[in-house]
């Protein structure tokens, strides 16, 4: 076990019986550096999320769409093992994932990330923790994100569940297959050994039917889908997209995504279920340019 897995587990026991975060964290920021984004990393997470690899050869700038992702792990760290938070490692998923495209990222660019935690708040589901992201490339701005934690069964439970919009008229339906294992690929290539997406065991402890994909790597797969179902695989179009995740999902488990008609110009509502029709994303919005 190396020092990183002490530290992650030593967290999980310290807090074991937290019942609320610290809210006087909120607005507490980070700062670092990554790079230079290399061709081999891009393959790297590439591979791990089933994408397809002509998208980045013949020297195309960029990257793929959730491909920050693999490098924020350590960031996200500090927050699970801070010691002044009191995170619930144990109780922990991820519920919802935002991602903005501002300016693309390339090869041999040097990136500058700033995370920090903006709003702490009781949900129906558990206590929520949002973490803001904002990647900068020669101090401009390429990728903000919103990453929203829900720590289940915990906080005061006084929010109110909001209904979700009414999806208008279905326009497609793609599917994409999971694999077995790939749990593990992406663990790899993010550097998220989170225990519930590498030991059974634990998956289990925590009340999970046994190890899970990681949320990111759904939503880079869904996106992947979006992009190829609505922009015919153009990325300079993508603007943002965001989404719920409703359940986890287990690795070799096919996900269907369904896309909606909306009613604003520019975007599309889709969700995504399993194989037995149950949501596993949800309230999902993709915005794009309708420039050709």
């Amino acid at each position: 076990m190396s020092l990183r897995d002490v530290a992650l587990v030593t967290s999980m026991v310290r807090n074991i019986r937290t019942k609320a975060m610290n809210r006087d964290m909120r607005g507490h920021t980070i700062v670092r550096t990554f790079g230079p984004v290399t061709q081999e990393d891009i393959f790297a997470y590439v591979q791990a999320t089933r994408d397809d690899p002509s998208r980045y050869r013949d020297g195309q700038c960029r990257v793929p769409p959730f491909y920050i992702s693999r490098l924020l792990y350590p960031m996200f760290r500090y927050f699970l093992v801070n010691r002044d938070l009191h995170l619930n490692i144990l109780r922990l998923v991820h519920g919802h994932q935002g991602v903005t495209w501002v300016n693309p990222i390339c090869v041999g660019d040097v990136l500058n990330v700033s995370m920090s935690i903006g709003e702490i708040a009781d949900t129906p589901a558990g206590e929520f923790i949002n973490l803001r992201t904002v990647v900068s490339v020669r101090e401009q701005p390429a990728v903000i994100g919103d990453t929203g934690f829900i720590v289940r069964g915990t906080g005061s439970r006084t929010g109110e569940k909001k209904q979700g919009e009414v999806p208008g008229r279905e326009v497609f339906r793609s599917s994409f297959t999971t694999v077995k294992g790939q749990q593990m690929d992406y663990a790899r290539v993010s550097g998220d050994k989170n225990f519930i997406h590498t030991s059974t065991l634990l998956a289990k402890a925590s009340g999970l039917p046994g190890t899970i994909l990681h949320g990111v790597c759904i939503a880079a797969m869904a996106a992947n889908t979006l992009l190829d179902e609505t922009l015919q695989g153009n990325m300079d179009r993508m603007k943002k997209i965001s989404m719920r995740f409703a359940r986890p999902v287990l690795p070799g488990e096919e996900i269907t995504v369904i896309g909606y008609e909306s009613p604003g110009n520019g975007e599309i509502f889709f969700d995504a279920v399993n194989g037995r029709g149950r949501q596993v994303v949800k309230n999902g919005i993709f915005q794009f340019s309708q420039e050709q």
